[in-house]
């Protein structure tokens, strides 16, 4: 398999998590905050409304069927955090 049809599926396999996922949609209404205000970053805690749902474990790379099940993990194993700090965790 290519590098670049990997990427693709990768992508593919990221955009349905994000759609889809009801334990993605569980983080996110679990750090919400009073309406209009946005979510509550869960490192700096920090209102904000572009919110970023993390993996606290890496997807990384692998297998597919390692990948997809790091990818569709529990709301537990997610955490919300604002721009900034998910840029500070990579």
């Amino acid at each position: 398999m290519t590098p670049k049809l990997r990427s693709r599926i990768r992508s593919a396999i990221r955009k349905i998590w994000w759609m889809y996922s009801s334990d993605r949609k569980e983080a996110l209404k679990r750090c919400k905050l009073a309406r209009g205000f946005g979510w509550q970053c869960e490192k700096c805690k920090t209102p904000t409304k572009k919110p970023e749902v993390d993996h606290i474990d890496p997807v990384g790379s692998g297998s597919w069927d390692g990948i997809i099940e790091r990818m569709f993990c529990s709301a537990d194993k997610l955490q919300v955090l604002c721009r900034e700090c998910h840029k500070g965790k990579k």
